[in-house]
């Protein structure tokens, strides 16, 4: 049977809206369909055309439709591994027979989350005019581009597409892997197909994805482990961006419904051709997830743990007392590990399972070389915490000894630069020893000899008491035995080993003879 796609009168349901991987249990059967949330306009049918009043967790049957109006969304539950979310101003038809599944997407984009492989016994197929999808276990959306243009988009694992022609003939197989896009279009000329594949960007992703994906950290982690996507490009200002192409749609709006009126689209496979069964007895809803979530506080290996926290579902976080830790800087806290958003504690609401990661900073220190104003000055070093110094040449001075570095001026506690850190702004200290000096007298061997001493670099020497001999003049102390140049007791200092020199001159006499007046 063929059905000419058409717009409805859509009556206005309003509804919470839920991430679409909440929607993921683990106990149900595969038969088991449900409209668990929906956000503005949505229309339900049943298969004989009736309108039906919304309820949370209604059970759908064979050939129930759904359509959603502008700046609408609709969650749906096919079994509680495969959650399917249609974007704003959608139209799908659903149908079942036993454990096999087929979604009719005749306008619109639809979002399929397949967490868990089927099985053996179990299929579950996306068909549009164009193309039908194979469905085992990955994350992806159809797009219905215009009459005779329908595309996948696939983020996790590989699917099978079959190409259409205009009859419904089945054109050709592909097998399209994580990360890559299939356009399947029909000739405006015939009924031949035209299949592409290109590689997914970023900036293919509609608003109502990067929202969905923005909302379960699960979906980014798989998405991430398959494929070269950035993560955090698609989550940021995801919002922002579906609200920008809800304005875009409703200028395209009317274009888009008068195309889509000229298009005839087959149903289903004949398999689902069959009479429908009547609807069975209302069986218990679906149990909604929990509507607690937990949120964890990574501290990234330093500082105290932080109690996780348990709120409730769309509501906020309570900011915790900003950690510290030894050596680092708390920098805030992000929603990634790579630190590119910031979570939000006056806006940002929990919508699933999330955990925030603290950002740290490792403190840097500047460490000073003392020298006490002997030698050249060394340069102070920026080092991080914990790390080492790097060991200076061996400073020098004239007149002292150099000694070590300390980490204290009384030179208790020498550093040690091959297993010392530095934990905080440190200075050490340059030990230095002043040298000390042999002072000699040289007498020659005249007179009493003077002892030699004893002086420290840079020392003035007590001038010893003159010396005297018989026979000779002491005529003072000298620098050199040529007698030049005099040494300064005031003035002069000792820098080395010193021997000063006593001048020495001999004394003369006149010797008379006395003759007593003869001859």
């Amino acid at each position: 049977m063929k059905r000419i796609v058409s717009f409805l009168i859509c009556a206005l349901l309003l509804c919470t809206l839920l991430p679409i991987s909440a929607m993921a249990a683990d106990e149900a059967t595969a038969s088991s369909m449900y409209l668990v949330k929906c956000e503005g306009t949505v229309v339900v049918k049943n298969a004989s055309g009736k309108t039906l009043t919304f309820k949370d967790n209604m059970r759908l049957y064979n050939n129930y439709q759904i359509t959603t109006g502008r700046k609408s969304y609709a969650y749906i539950n096919l079994d509680n591994s495969k959650a399917i979310k249609l974007d704003a101003s959608s139209k799908v038809t659903i149908s079942r027979n036993g454990r096999k599944l087929e979604i009719l997407v005749e306008k619109g984009k639809l979002l399929f989350d397949v967490s868990k492989p089927l099985k053996d016994d179990e299929t579950l197929n996306i068909r549009t005019s164009t193309m039908i999808t194979g469905v085992r276990g990955t994350i992806g959306w159809i797009e219905i581009a215009g009459s005779t243009q329908s595309q996948l988009y696939l983020l996790e694992g590989s699917t099978l597409v079959t190409s259409l022609t205009s009859t419904g003939d089945t054109a050709q197989t592909t097998l399209v892997e994580a990360g890559q896009v299939l356009s399947s279009s029909l000739s405006e000329e015939d009924s031949d197909v035209e299949v592409t594949l290109s590689t997914l960007n970023e900036e293919d992703t509609p608003g109502f994805v990067r929202v969905a994906i923005a909302e379960d950290p699960q979906i980014q982690e798989r998405i991430e482990e398959n494929t070269e996507l950035n993560v955090s490009e698609l989550t940021r200002d995801s919002e922002e961006i579906l609200k920008q192409e809800e304005e875009e749609t409703e200028q395209k709006s009317e274009a888009i419904e008068e195309e889509l009126s000229k298009v005839v689209v087959e149903t289903t496979d004949p398999l689902f051709e069959e009479p429908s069964d009547p609807e069975p007895e209302p069986t218990p809803p679906y149990t909604p997830p929990p509507t607690t979530r937990t949120v964890t506080f990574e501290m990234n290996g330093h500082g105290n743990a932080i109690a996780k926290q348990t709120v409730e579902h769309g509501s906020k976080i309570t900011r915790p007392a900003d950690p510290t830790a030894d050596g680092y800087t708390f920098g805030g806290w992000f929603k990634d590990e790579k630190f590119f958003d910031e979570w939000n504690f006056e806006t940002d609401t929990v919508t699933a399972d999330t955990t925030i990661y603290a950002k740290w900073t490792v403190n840097s220190y500047t460490v000073n070389f003392e020298l006490y104003g002997i030698g050249e000055t060394i340069d102070s070093l920026t080092v991080e915490h914990d790390g080492k110094v790097t060991k200076p040449a061996d400073p020098t001075a004239d007149g002292y000894t150099f000694g070590g570095w300390f980490k204290d001026e009384k030179f208790f506690d020498e550093w040690n630069f091959e297993t010392d850190t530095v934990t905080a702004d440190t200075t050490i200290y340059a030990k230095w020893t002043v040298n000390s000096y042999t002072f000699n007298f040289e007498l020659y061997g005249i007179g009493d000899a003077i002892v030699s001493l004893t002086v420290e670099h840079g020392s003035k020497i007590t001038k010893p008491t003159d010396p005297s001999a018989d026979g000779y003049s002491f005529g003072g102390w000298f620098k050199d035995e040529k007698f030049e140049k005099e040494w300064n007791f005031e003035t002069d200092t000792v820098t080395a080993d010193t021997t000063i020199y006593a001048k020495w001159t001999v004394n003369s006499y006149t010797v008379n003879f006395e003759l007593y007046g003869i001859g």
